[in-house]
C-alpha cells in the first residue's frame, strides 16, 4: 500500500501506535454495534472502509504498518479502517417492527424537493406515535458512486435514514448519524493518490485555540485502553461527531448523565470526525437533547 512519493524520514514510533489505536478503537465500535442492535438485524450492519488521516507529514511504511492497512502519500501518514453503519433498510424494519409490536402508527411521508442557492436538497419526515416527528435533510448529488447514477432517489433513503437516526434508530456509537448509503457516496475509500484532491480531509479549523460548542450527549462513552474516552455527540448544526474526552476529565466522563446537553471547548476536525475537548472542563447544561 505504499507510494513512491520520496518520504521524508522512517515512520516513528508514535505514529504506528496512534494508527494501531484507530484500528483497535473501531475494532471496539464494532464490537458495541453489534451489542447495541438487536441480532436479528445484524444483517443490516455493513463495515464500511476509510482512509484516515495520522499525521501530515510522509513517511517511510514499514512492513508491520503496511500490514495493519497503513500508507503515506505526499499530503500525510494514513489507516485504512472499516467503521460499522447500520443500513436504511435495517432502520426501517427496525423502527416498523417496533410499532408494530406497540401497536402505534409509524408514517414516512414523501420526500420534498427545495432549491437553495445553487443547492439541491432533499427532506423525509417522519412521524411516529412514539418518538414525534423526525425530519432527515440531505444534499442531493453530494457525492460519488450510487449518488451519481441516481442522485434524487439515493439522497431520498438517506434523509430517511437521517430522520430514523434522530429517533434513535441504527446509531452504532460510531459518531457518525449517516447511513451506511450515504457514507459509500461521500469518497472515503479512496486510493491513496487521489487523496490530494478531496476536500473531506482537510481540518475544520487551523487555528491552535479551542472552540467553544453546545453539543448533546447521543451514544455510549467508550472508554479507551489509555484512560480517555469518546463518545458520539450531536453539534447544534445538527451533524453527529465523536468527541474525544481528555484523561484529566474521566471523573466526569464517568459521572456523565445520558443525553445530556454540554457546552464544551475543542477542536472539530473533519479528517476523522471528531470533536477533542480542551483542558477546559465541560459544564452540563441540562439533561435534554438539543
Amino acid at each position: 500500500m505504499t507510494t513512491n512519493n520520496k518520504p521524508t524520514a522512517n515512520l516513528p514510533h508514535y505514529v504506528l501506535k496512534k494508527g494501531k489505536d484507530d484500528i483497535f478503537h473501531t475494532q471496539q465500535e464494532i464490537i458495541q454495534a453489534k451489542k447495541r442492535i438487536p441480532e436479528e438485524y445484524h444483517d443490516f450492519l455493513v463495515l464500511l472502509p476509510q482512509n484516515v488521516k495520522i499525521n501530515k507529514v510522509q513517511y517511510k511504511i514499514t512492513a508491520e504498518a503496511d500490514k495493519l492497512g497503513m500508507f503515506s502519500t505526499q499530503n500525510g501518514t494514513y489507516v485504512s479502517i472499516e467503521k460499522p453503519y447500520m443500513t436504511v433498510d435495517g432502520r426501517v424494519r427496525m423502527a416498523r417492527d417496533e410499532h408494530v409490536k406497540l401497536g402505534k402508527r409509524l408514517d414516512i411521508h414523501p420526500p420534498v424537493f427545495q432549491s437553495i442557492a445553487d443547492r439541491l436538497l432533499v427532506s423525509v419526515t417522519i412521524e411516529s406515535e412514539v418518538f414525534g416527528t423526525s425530519t432527515g435533510i440531505v444534499e442531493v448529488g453530494f457525492g460519488g458512486g450510487v449518488d451519481a447514477s441516481n442522485p434524487c432517489a439515493n439522497a431520498q433513503t438517506s434523509a430517511i435514514g437521517r430522520a430514523l437516526g434522530f429517533m434513535g434508530y441504527g446509531l452504532v456509537g460510531t459518531g457518525m448519524l449517516s447511513s451506511a448509503e450515504e457514507q459509500n457516496a461521500i469518497p472515503e475509500s479512496i486510493h491513496p493518490d487521489s487523496i490530494a484532491a478531496n476536500e473531506h480531509f482537510q481540518p475544520s479549523t487551523s487555528s491552535n485555540k479551542p472552540i467553544s460548542f453546545r453539543v448533546a450527549i447521543v451514544g455510549d462513552i467508550l472508554f479507551n485502553q489509555d484512560n480517555s474516552s469518546t463518545v458520539p455527540v450531536m453539534l447544534e448544526s445538527r451533524d453527529t461527531v465523536e468527541m474525544v474526552i481528555p484523561i484529566l476529565h474521566q471523573d466526569f466522563a464517568r459521572s456523565l448523565p445520558n443525553r445530556a446537553v454540554l457546552r464544551v471547548k475543542g477542536w472539530l476536525n473533519n479528517n476523522d470526525n471528531r470533536l477533542r475537548l480542551s483542558k477546559e472542563v465541560p459544564v452540563i447544561e441540562n439533561n435534554q437533547a438539543v
